[in-house]
């Protein structure tokens, strides 16, 4: 699986279908994975080095980036930085024999970020009102809640400690202490439903 997005990703890492579970599998158990190899500019060097027409793709990506900072208009940005790439020669043939349909897909993947980050801002600003208890601003709706609890019930079968869970998932002690008192009495099979219902209560 290739990337090349914005967030800040390692070269390489792998991605395991157990993450998206409470419970880890147990041995003997199918693991699916994902190796996810980032190929923006200056990542995974000797991949790109090895392989030109993927390297120019990250220049190409590299440069639209740079001149959605120069250019108050989104189509002004793309035009520009493909006939730069153009006149240096960089994905050259495939950008003049198909510019308008570069330019179609680039502004539609644009549009879709755009989107989607204005649903998580909207989700997230929604989530403030709401919280897990009516006037508590956890910042998190009810999937985000959800899927918080999961991991802090994953966390739990692994013995981690109120401080380390919330240490890992870079969330607030008060926040964990407080799914962590309520998991503890479901404990060992962690019933999420349950965990959420009890805490709305609350």
């Amino acid at each position: 699986m290739l990337y090349n997005g914005s967030a800040n990703m390692p070269d390489k890492q792998l991605l395991k279908l157990s993450y998206a579970f409470m419970k880890p599998p147990r041995q003997g158990e199918f693991e699916w994975t994902a190796t996810v190899l980032n190929i923006n500019y200056e990542h995974n060097e000797k991949l790109l080095s090895n392989c030109k027409t993927l390297s120019e793709y990250a220049i190409l990506i590299k440069t639209m980036n740079e001149y959605k900072q120069k250019y108050d208009d989104i189509r002004d940005a793309m035009e520009n930085a493909i006939d730069y790439c153009i006149s240096h020669d960089i994905l050259k043939d495939f950008l003049l024999e198909m510019k308008n349909e570069a330019m179609n897909t680039l502004l539609t993947e644009y549009d879709e970020q755009k989107t989607m980050e204005y649903l998580r801002q909207d989700a997230y600003d929604d989530g403030r009102n709401d919280g897990f208890a009516e006037g508590e601003s956890s910042g998190l709706v009810k999937g985000e809640k959800r899927h918080l609890v999961s991991l802090v019930c994953k966390k739990m079968t692994k013995s981690k400690s109120v401080e380390q869970i919330a240490d890992e998932l870079e969330e607030d002690i008060p926040l964990i202490q407080k799914i962590y008192d309520i998991a503890t009495e479901f404990s060992p099979d962690y019933d999420v439903d349950k965990i959420m219902k009890k805490l709305e209560q609350q």
